[in-house]
Order: C-alpha cells, then structure tokens, then sequence
C-alpha cells in the first residue's frame, strides 16, 4: 500500500508530465520584466537619512513583508505559462497558468515622505510577453504636505476622460498666470512630461484637502487629483495600510518618478518657473522635490546636462502657443 507521500509524489509526477516543469512566480516575473537596476531610491537609504525610529522600523518590516511574501513563491507551469504567453501574442486574453502580478510595496519614510513601487503591466496586457515590452516596477513618491499639480493632453497616452482643458503650453500658460493672479504667495515649479506637463508648489505646504479647491481652479486631471486625497482608512481593511500605526500610503500629492514600460519616458524635464509677486519659499518642501524628485529624474534620464533631447522636441512642438516672453525664456534657456 502507498504511503500519502508517496501518492502526492506520483501525482506530481503526472503533472508535470502533462503541464510541465513548475517554477516560482518570482521567476516568471524576474524573466519577463524590464527591470531597472538599481532602483530610483533606495528605501532603507531614504529612511535613515529622513525617518524617526518608529518610521525607520516600519520599513524595515515593510522590506521584511515583500522578501516572505508567499506570492513570490507560488508555483507555476512553465508550460502553461508559455501557453498563455503564445496566446496573448496573438492578441488572446489568456491566464491559465494562474500567473498574478507582484505586489505592490510601501515604505513609510516620515509623516511627510511616502514611496512605493508597482508592477506596471504593458499597455494592452496584465504582463510581459516575449514578443512585447515588458512591463516594470515603477516608483512613485507621495509627499503629504507638497502640493503636485498634473495635466495630460489628449493623445495616446492617455484616456480622453483623463485630458483636461489645459490642450497646449499656452493654456498652461494662461492658467498659471491666472492661479498665481489670484494666490501671489504662489511658488511654482513646471515641468514637461511625455504625455502633458506637472507642476510643483515650493512655496506654502498644504495638504490634499487644504489644496483641493486649487485644482478646479488649475484645471488639473481630476483623476491623479482624487488618487491623492484617497484615505484608506475608509476601506473594510484599514489594518493593512497601517504597520505598528505608522500609515504605509496616506492621502498626499503623488508623483512617478520612472518611466512606464513600453515607451520612450523621460518622465519630467524642467522647464520653468512661476512666482507671484508675494512668493514665499517653503525650504522642506524644495529640498524634498529636488531630492526625492529631480536629481534622481535626472540622474537617470536626463543626463549631466539635465536636458533630454526627446523633450527639447517635444517643448518645441509647444513653443508656438506660448506667449512671446515665455517663448524667449525657453529659446535662452535651451538654446532652441
């Protein structure tokens, strides 16, 4: 008589004969992204440069979290997989192999410092296939008190209920000098990005609830507005958001900081300035945008010079419809 293990032995062995080797999801994942090495921030880094101890033990478990999570150890069949993989090469949606995406990480740096990294599927699919880009980890900060403003323009990139009226560089333009018109104390710093243009307050740190009226006003997208002000501790599991009461991902001003997968993405080239007369200038929030979000922006893709040449083509498309100052001020500035 066959003991239980040697039953479950010849069950397995039927199995992969008729599906395959199995192998960790973790080898999935590692064989079919684009992986960017290192990352654009190093969490441990950030925490004991910016975190009190309370803050730097959460994301020690947080690291803790992803290197035992069970997902990464899930088995399965890489005859499956390429299964899937073959049909979702010739546009079938296919998941019989079970495979997920990875999870998502956290990592509470202080009360005024959030980061993240997710899996970010290409276009059209959950995950990479060997005849198509890869998907990535994609890092993200969220900065509580330093308000971010962000305008996509209709196009490909984005879907039409995400563009704004902000259509050109002259309707940002306009907007802004509207905005700082009506809050002088305004500090702005503005960025092109692949698919629109962003924006930075340097001057008066305000929350997302304290700074929601403005986006109406800025005509920003609605959508990254509400993922901000997104308070989890309204969800039926608030508990996970949470580690030792220290929040992971707090409302608070959003920015991606690498690029998508799939696509040519210098992510956010600066290009202006914009100040009212009564500018103030919060030193906290300068040091942490140009810490945690333009020197590694830079450092990775813009290059010593700290100009992309892809986005010089694209701020040039945009030149005509800025005011004839405003264009002066580029040509100088980039030598257009």
């Amino acid at each position: 008589m066959r003991t239980a293990a040697q039953s479950q032995e010849i069950l397995e062995l039927i199995g992969q004969t008729l599906f395959g080797q199995k192998i960790p999801a973790s080898e999935v994942w590692n064989r079919l992204m684009i992986t960017k090495n290192p990352h654009m921030l190093d969490p441990l880094q950030l925490s004991a440069q910016y975190g009190t101890p309370a803050y730097q033990q959460a994301v020690l478990e947080q690291i803790q979290r992803g290197l035992t999570d069970p997902r990464n150890d899930e088995l399965i069949s890489e005859r499956l997989f390429n299964i899937d993989m073959a049909r979702r090469s010739a546009g079938i949606p296919s998941n019989i192999s079970g495979i997920t995406t990875p999870t998502t990480h956290h990592f509470p740096i202080s009360p005024d410092i959030h980061y993240r990294n997710s899996y970010y599927k290409t276009k059209n699919d959950s995950i990479a296939t060997p005849n198509a880009p890869g998907g990535a980890v994609v890092e993200f900060i969220n900065l509580p008190n330093t308000p971010m403003m962000d305008w996509d323009l209709p196009g490909p990139s984005h879907p039409e209920q995400e563009a704004t009226n902000v259509a050109s560089l002259g309707d940002l333009e306009d907007v802004l000098r509207s905005y700082i018109d009506n809050h002088p104390e305004a500090n702005l710093q503005v960025y092109q990005t692949p698919g629109g243009f962003r924006a930075w307050e340097v001057g008066t740190p305000m929350t997302t609830a304290q700074f929601e009226p403005r986006h109406e006003e800025l005509f920003t997208d609605p959508i990254h507005a509400k993922v901000g002000r997104e308070a989890h501790i309204n969800e039926p599991n608030p508990e996970r958001y949470f580690v030792n009461g220290v929040p992971i991902d707090p409302p608070g001003h959003r920015a991606r900081i690498s690029h998508k997968p799939g696509r040519v993405d210098w992510v956010a080239q600066p290009v202006f300035r914009m100040a009212g007369a009564e500018a103030l200038a919060d030193e906290r929030s300068k040091a942490l945008v140009r810490q945690l979000h333009d020197e590694p922006i830079r450092r990775h893709y813009l290059g010593t010079s700290g100009v992309s040449p892809d986005a010089m083509v694209a701020l040039q498309e945009h030149l005509p419809y800025a005011s004839q100052t405003l264009q002066k001020e580029l040509r100088r500035r980039f030598r257009l």
